[in-house]
């Protein structure tokens, strides 16, 4: 069982300043939805997120259409293939990333750009007490702190639970190990941490060892559409 993840900036070379370019990838509904943007950085994410899932499907043997669906942002639909496939999404500034499965599971993804924040306030909201110790113990806080959000976050997407209920959720196993399980709501979840060029980051699954393959996308292969 593979996971593939792709990860790539808006500001790189081949996918900055042509939006337009870009458009024909997303199916109507999404097509509609960018037009409503009124963020020019989160129409640029959601265009950069949709060319990402289509290098994966690529990667995975599909080719690209416009011709797709997204089901509660974590599953795809590829109705030439009639496959259904596991996805997650996940942008921070300027950077997107997704995850896809061809195998049907619990699976989440999150990254966080590492930036200024008021962490010690923002750990007494969204850590538990084990939480909040091990923080205050660490010799490296800030990392500590994204890679406990990032895993509260995707933990979140894979069991499509609200963030607010996993507050209370003993995430510590991650400051420990680049991979292991975590145990949530009388289950069982599995991660593994991913660093992308500044940007720390966390797959979820609720598939044992996954096979992760990460692709920085530097180029758009293209097929017609």
């Amino acid at each position: 069982m593979t996971i593939v993840v792709t990860y790539a900036s808006i500001e790189d070379d081949w996918f900055a300043n042509q939006d337009n370019k870009w458009l024909c990838y997303l199916n109507t509904v999404e097509q509609q939805r960018y037009h409503k943007m009124r963020s020019n950085i989160k129409a640029q994410q959601l265009l950069l997120s949709r060319c990402l899932m289509h290098q994966a499907l690529k990667y995975l043997g599909y080719s690209s259409s416009n011709d797709y669906q997204i089901i509660n942002f974590n599953q795809l639909f590829i109705p030439a293939a009639n496959q259904v496939l596991s996805l997650s999404i996940t942008h921070s500034g300027n950077i997107a990333a997704i995850c896809i499965s061809e195998e049907i599971q619990l699976l989440g993804i999150d990254i966080e750009q590492c930036k200024k924040r008021d962490f010690p306030n923002l750990a007494d909201v969204f850590c538990c007490e084990t939480e909040l110790k091990a923080l205050a113990e660490s010799c490296d806080y800030k990392t500590n702190f994204y890679q406990l959000w990032t895993a509260k976050e995707a933990l979140a997407k894979a069991s499509q639970k609200p963030l607010i209920d996993l507050y209370r959720c003993n995430c510590t196993n991650v400051l420990h190990s680049h991979q292991g399980e975590l145990g949530w709501n009388n289950a069982i979840y599995y991660y593994k941490h991913l660093r992308l060029e500044k940007t720390l980051g966390i797959v979820v699954t609720n598939h044992p060892s996954p096979d992760i393959q990460t692709i920085r996308v530097e180029s758009f292969e293209k097929n017609a559409l």
